[in-house]
């Protein structure tokens, strides 16, 4: 049984199969780097207002009118009074920013150490 599966097997089936488990094997490194690391930058009028990270489940309150869920690795927007109410309907994320125009707020998730460009609203 053996015999036959390697007997119908050649070096480029082997090269193949190689080559596409170490593409599997990079491509879930690069999605789970720096998990622990990130964190979710509050900004409301293009102030930075507070640092959280990704990883503690917690609700904060940015003001009176806006508040955000941190839960399993992702934030989202619970509440805002914002008219088309698109930052809550967005849901939960852990990649894309969550902006909400109208209350000028924005989420950033940012990798720990890294700093990226930021958003800035008018």
């Amino acid at each position: 049984m053996i015999r036959a599966f390697w007997s119908m097997v050649s070096i480029a089936d082997l090269i193949l199969i190689v080559f596409v488990i170490m593409t599997i094997g990079f491509a879930y490194s690069i999605q789970h780097k720096d998990m622990d690391n990130k964190q979710i930058h509050v900004y409301k009028n293009n102030e930075l207002i507070k640092v959280l990270d990704l990883n503690s489940d917690t609700d904060f309150v940015i003001d009176e009118h806006n508040s955000i869920r941190i839960k399993d690795g992702k934030v989202s927007m619970m509440k805002s009074d914002c008219p088309d109410q698109l930052c809550v309907k967005q849901g939960s994320t852990d990649k894309i920013p969550i902006i909400c125009v109208p209350n000028k707020i924005i989420i950033e998730i940012k990798d720990g150490g890294k700093e990226t460009p930021r958003h800035i609203l008018h």
